[in-house]
């Protein structure tokens, strides 16, 4: 497939990354060319400097037969008129980072992108999901909501501390589940039947949306939502997140904002967040914090747009005996060692916006992929083909790439976890977890 992308900041570098792989043509366009040649150098992909809203540049890079058109830069405009422009050459598939909520109404209506991504609002939607499951590191939906897979700590008295993988499922023969991956001292890993895990392992686990709760509270997790919250940041996604919570029955929430790094006052989100206690700090957010019980909160969001600024605040907060911190993080390649200084949850808004836009787009067999920041895998799902040498025959059969688990088969409206009994037919959709250097292995045996 032919692919553009406008942009080569951090969205459009980590698409990049993930795209051009075999058998993808990718063009990537920016004004900026220390960026441009920074990437060409460690991939195999085309690029123009230039505006992307120009017509002639845009036919200089022959956008006219790409299969997709995405413009991922930092600036709403620039990405909805490059969309135009390339709706102009004929582009049928256009995505567009996009902001403004009414602004990308505005886009999707004139038709000048096929889909927007808001980095905020996908972001908070994942917070928030954090928020409310207080036992989980990570978690993403299935087969439609069919089948979940959710990352969490093995903790002293779990049912996982210590055992391995086949005495954990004799344990709990009464659930259908599977681990698919574990993380251990920032290494990921797929594991065997007979690899055994132990207390401070973060697990994955796929499991069919009905035995989520039961698997989680088996594995001795204390799953709920938190009843104290606190956030700094006077961010669109601080506030996002905040009015999110809100409602939820139980939450208290406390936020503290920062003198100008927001739209608004903290009197305008006092006003504007009925039920949420706002403050307003000057530079000494942590005193302020710790005067108003920051110890005593079940999690503490440092959301701020100062990366060193999140780092320490939580840092500070699980010094104090926060049981729980989900802190923002800007630069993606510091995401791996989160939980190796200290943090809990880390989030990326970029790689979260860059996932987002991968599920829609199709390579192939492979129709969406996902990557876990908290387990440290790639999530990939692939429709099978009549022509595909695994259709019909049972999974005890295949010979599967190392590092690789089968974790999901959807099957119209049906979805399961699969054993080695289970049989895979033409049109189901297969979703397998492996690590990133074995993808593209993963790809041509599902291709």
């Amino acid at each position: 497939m032919k692919i553009v992308i406008i942009g080569a900041g951090d969205v459009g570098s980590y698409l990049a990354q993930y795209l051009c792989r075999d058998r993808n043509e990718l063009i990537l366009i920016d004004t900026n060319r220390e960026r441009l040649d920074a990437l060409s150098e460690r991939l195999d992909l085309a690029t123009y400097e230039g505006s992307a809203t120009s017509l002639s540049l845009l036919q200089e890079a022959d956008v006219a037969g790409a299969d997709y058109f995405i413009a991922a830069t930092s600036i709403d405009e620039i990405n909805a008129l490059s969309c135009n422009v390339a709706a102009k050459l004929g582009v049928r598939n256009r995505i567009a980072r996009i902001r403004n909520d009414e602004f990308a109404r505005e886009v999707l209506t004139m038709q000048l992108a096929d889909l927007c991504v808001n980095p905020e609002k996908e972001s908070a939607r994942a917070i928030t999901e954090l928020v409310m499951h207080s036992g989980l590191k990570d978690w993403q939906e299935l087969a439609g909501g069919r089948i979940r897979m959710v990352s969490l700590d093995v903790g002293k008295g779990s049912v996982f501390a210590g055992a391995t993988l086949a005495q954990a499922a004799r344990k709990l023969s009464h659930l259908k589940f599977r681990v698919a991956a574990v993380l251990r001292a920032g290494t990921s890993t797929i594991p065997s039947g007979n690899a055994t895990l132990e207390k401070g392992d973060t697990i994955t686990l796929v499991v069919p949306a009905e035995h989520t709760v039961e698997l989680i509270q088996a594995s001795g997790v204390h799953d709920r939502a938190s009843h104290n919250v606190m956030i700094l940041g006077s961010t669109l996604l601080a506030v996002l997140v905040a009015n999110a919570l809100r409602p939820v029955i139980g939450i208290n929430i406390k936020l503290f904002t920062l003198k100008g790094e927001g739209e608004r006052s903290g009197f305008q989100l006092a006003d504007e967040l009925k039920g949420v206690m706002v403050f307003e700090t000057d530079g000494k957010e942590i005193d302020a914090m710790a005067q108003e019980a920051l110890g005593d909160m079940d999690t503490f969001l440092s959301l701020t747009n100062e990366e060193e600024k999140n780092i320490i605040t939580s840092l500070v907060a699980k010094h104090l005996g926060v049981a729980r911190t989900i802190t923002m993080i800007q630069k993606a390649e510091y995401m791996p060692i989160v939980k190796t200084i200290g943090l809990d949850i880390g989030i990326n808004k970029r790689i979260i916006t860059a996932q987002e836009i991968l599920k829609h787009v199709r390579r192939g067999q492979l129709r969406t992929q996902v990557q876990l920041p908290g387990a440290g895998v790639n999530v990939l799902s692939f429709e099978i083909s009549r022509s595909n040498r695994i259709a019909g025959h049972v999974v005890s059969k295949w010979s599967l790439p190392a590092d690789c688990v089968l974790a999901a088969v959807q099957r119209g409206d049906q979805a399961f976890v699969p054993d080695g009994d289970s049989r895979v037919e033409t049109g189901d959709l297969v979703t397998v977890v492996t690590l990133d250097e074995r993808q593209t292995e993963v790809e041509r045996f599902f291709g």
